[in-house]
């Protein structure tokens, strides 16, 4: 099937939780700012990996960017997103990536500040949205 866009409410985490920064160590700030402020667009990022299951899209790789995504969408920043379908999932990814626990409907960020950096990611894409900060 390839990439196709989608809204990222219509894709599911797989995972339970995330780090609350990509494995580079930037901030997620940096990707709301970048993306609200169109310095980025979601199309510039690599697709999120996505398998077809029971009829839904399932998130293997890219949690964290879906996580922003999600958020970026609710505020009115992102209306589609890439994806990539894999054909051919190996069962041991599958299963080592399908731990959530909620359906894919929702994720916990890990760390003891995983509050306050949703509060900032949320107040950033609001600065961003009403008062042009950024």
């Amino acid at each position: 099937m390839g990439s196709i866009l989608v809204s990222p409410k219509a894709v599911l985490y797989s995972q339970s939780s995330i780090k609350g920064e990509f494995t580079d160590g930037r901030a997620f700030k940096d990707m709301i700012e970048s993306i609200a402020t169109k310095k980025l667009s979601p199309n510039d990022l690599p697709p999120i990996e996505v398998i077809e299951k029971d009829g839904k899209l399932w998130a293997i790789s890219g949690n964290r960017r879906l996580f922003n995504y999600k958020l970026l969408n609710l505020l009115g920043f992102c209306d589609k997103i890439k994806v990539k379908v894999l054909k051919n999932c190996r069962p041991y990814l599958m299963k080592k990536r399908m731990t959530s626990k909620t359906g894919g409907k929702s994720i916990k960020i890990r760390g003891e500040n995983s509050k306050e950096l949703i509060d900032e990611l949320i107040l950033t894409a609001i600065l961003v949205k009403y008062l042009h900060i950024g």
